[in-house]
């Protein structure tokens, strides 16, 4: 627009000093021609008037139509009457016909042709005009005398600078062009790379959410077995049976069998099966398996899970009314404590298990094989403790024997010493797994005095210069603000509620903040009393910094995008706001439209375009990459263009579409 101005402005002077070139020759030569170049000289000052002032319309329409008819006026005047146009004159005449090639373009060309089309008409006619307006004046001066030359320059140097004037315009534009598709392709860049950053970190924020709810399906499947067992502690088959039947169920599988070693004599160490879910009655008719026969005596040799995915078709099948097949998974996980096989779980299954339930599988062996063991020594120590009552009372009734007898209480002696020697082991053992876990364990009686304490702990604890150790208040180990917050937290677990919570402590060594998973749940006793509790303490800094990173990551994206001028919104595959810059949502704000992250993006489209929009992103999420321009018109009617662009956001390794990104920008 301000070259076509620029253009105009230039082409109105030029013909104003050609006017008053003529109309100097006029003033002298032939005066009766002066008003006709007045009125030329008027015509050119009103077209540069109406340039300067923005209407190029009516400008440029003055320097083609109305110059034209005055000039072919002008020459009628000087021609005589019936002979040939001199060529002088055919000169100037040119000049007028090549007037709106100088302003108009080719997008133009309604105009462009319309006043060609006129003038070429005008010189057509001529004849007629020659006819209408008669002039008595000596012209041979335009045919072989110095008019005829003063033409021939005027003209030539109006056509040559038009020429340049037009020339030079179009240089100028090349050269806007290259400099507008030089930043069109930067920005291209510009936005490949924002692109590229969103979907890195969908992927971060999807990868870190998977993990999240993995650690939570663990945690969750830990809790279940733990009450399982704690709930079934009385009975010890009704226990192998529901823990059975809560596994099979938690991982979806098809049949299940728990063992158990048994024999204290290593000549009469064998496997025992205890219990079953939905095996075949012929696979167990034997159940009783020598150590290391078949895949369950590996397992207990080797130590380690055996995870079958490539099962023999006579191994075992899973039957239905309709029919029997082969499991697609045998799974296979010693039940180990502190390097001792105390039984074996096997799980088939038509499913592959996957590492993270693997992995809770072997976590909560642990558990059920604490569970075994702590069973067996509570059974041979009730066994012990019934014989040593029935001794007792046997030499209470017979004390008249007891001389006799006395070989008997040295033995009766040396069994209690044997028992309280297994006790001690039961106590080591115990300690030895708190000590190898990885969280850090304490448990208290009711008046916070101090049961038991684990390594992790009590390391933790030490750094702090609290040295804990058993039977003391631990409350008054500690300083008064976090002995306020410890008993209220002990008091709220000696209520009955079970509760966990995450804690940010700053490290006393690398004065680094550090962040803790922190669980306090009641203890019972065999009668449902709480008698105490347990607290447990995980170090879970490496997460939680992730989660910031992730976080950060997501600001720093979010102010990425909202350093461009463009509106920027990009959405899941459920139509979700995953980001939205401050440029899309300021000028949907203004329309009484708010946007924020989450929301579904059909909320705030109206009911009748939602079929429309919905086929742009079904598009887009199909994998097309696309755009459109729209054009409209602003509150004071002037028309604008903005354009819409879309694009699919891939996951990882571009094999899925995750979302896409739609961005709009005004065009003019």
């Amino acid at each position: 627009m301000n070259e076509t101005i620029r253009i105009t402005n230039q082409l109105a002077i030029r013909s104003i000093l050609l006017g008053v070139v003529f109309f100097a020759v006029a003033f002298f030569v032939y005066p009766s021609l002066q008003f006709l170049l007045v009125c030329f000289l008027l015509n050119c000052f009103l077209a540069f008037i109406f340039s300067v002032r923005g209407n190029i319309t009516v400008a440029r329409l003055l320097l083609c139509a109305p110059n034209a008819v005055l000039g072919n006026i002008a020459i009628a005047y000087l021609m005589p009457d019936g002979q040939p146009i001199y060529a002088s004159l055919i000169v100037i005449q040119l000049t007028f016909f090549m007037t709106p090639f100088v302003l108009y373009s080719y997008s133009e060309r309604f105009y462009l042709f319309a006043n060609a089309i006129f003038v070429g008409a005008l010189i057509m006619l001529f004849p007629y005009l020659n006819n209408a307006f008669h002039g008595d004046f000596d012209t041979e001066t335009f045919k072989s005398g110095y008019m005829q030359y003063v033409c021939f320059g005027v003209i030539l140097v109006f056509l040559t600078d038009s020429l340049f004037l037009f020339l030079h315009a179009n240089h100028k534009f090349r050269e806007r062009n290259s400099v507008w598709i030089e930043e069109s392709n930067q920005k291209n860049a510009e936005l490949e790379n924002a692109r590229q950053d969103i979907e890195n970190t969908l992927l971060e924020v999807q990868k870190a959410h998977k993990e999240d709810e993995k650690r939570t399906w663990i945690a969750n499947g830990l809790a279940q077995g733990a009450a399982i067992l704690r709930q079934s502690a009385d009975n010890e088959q009704q226990m192998f049976d529901d823990m059975l039947l809560f596994i099979v169920k938690y991982l979806n599988a098809n049949q299940g069998g728990l063992y158990l070693v048994e024999g204290h004599d290593d000549n009469d160490l064998h496997i025992s099966l205890k219990s079953l879910y939905a095996y075949e009655r012929k696979r167990h008719q034997q159940r009783r398996i020598e150590i290391g026969q078949g895949l369950l005596g590996r397992c207990y040799l080797e130590q380690e899970t055996i995870f079958l995915k490539d099962v023999p078709q006579n191994y075992t099948q899973i039957t239905s009314g309709l029919g029997a097949a082969t499991p697609t998974c045998i799974t296979i996980v010693p039940l180990k404590l502190n390097d001792a096989v105390e039984g074996l779980l096997e799980l088939a299954s038509f499913q592959v298990l996957e590492a993270h339930e693997v992995e809770f599988l072997e976590r909560l062996s642990e558990t059920l094989a604490s569970s075994i063991r702590n069973a067996h020594v509570t059974q041979r120590t009730q066994t012990l403790l019934a014989r040593s009552q029935e001794q007792a009372e046997q030499m209470r009734q017979q004390e008249e024997m007891m001389r006799q007898n006395v070989e008997e209480l040295q033995a009766t002696q040396e069994e209690m010493m044997r028992t309280q020697q297994v006790m001690a082991t039961k106590e080591a053992n115990l300690q030895a797994l708190l000590n190898n876990i990885e969280a850090a364990v304490v448990s208290v009686d009711k008046d916070y005095h101090l049961l038991t304490i684990n390594k992790r702990m009590r390391e933790m604890y030490r750094s702090k210069g609290v040295q804990l150790t058993e039977g003391v208040n631990i409350l008054k180990q500690l300083s008064a603000e976090e002995a306020a917050d410890r008993k209220e937290q002990f008091d709220k677990a000696l209520s009955g509620e079970s509760f966990s919570f995450t804690e940010r402590v700053i490290s006393p060594v690398t004065k680094e903040p550090a962040y803790f998973d922190i669980a306090f749940m009641p203890i019972y006793d065999e009668n449902e009393n709480i008698i105490g509790l347990t607290s447990m303490s995980k170090n879970v800094t490496e997460a939680q910094n992730l989660r910031q990173e992730i976080e950060r990551k997501k600001s720093m994206l979010e102010a990425v995008i909202n350093a461009y001028d463009d509106n920027i919104l990009v959405l899941d595959r459920g139509y979700n706001v995953v980001l939205v810059n401050k440029g899309y949502r300021e000028r949907y704000k203004q329309m009484g439209i708010e946007y924020y992250d989450g929301m579904n993006v059909f909320q705030v489209i109206a009911a009748d375009a939602r079929e429309e929009w919905k086929g742009y992103y079904d598009r887009t999420l199909a994998g097309e990459t696309y755009a459109f321009t729209l054009e409209y018109k602003d509150a004071q009617g002037n028309p604008l263009r903005r354009q819409y662009a879309f694009y699919p956001i891939y996951g990882e390794g571009n094999r899925s579409i995750i979302g896409l990104a739609l961005i709009n920008r005004l065009l003019n």
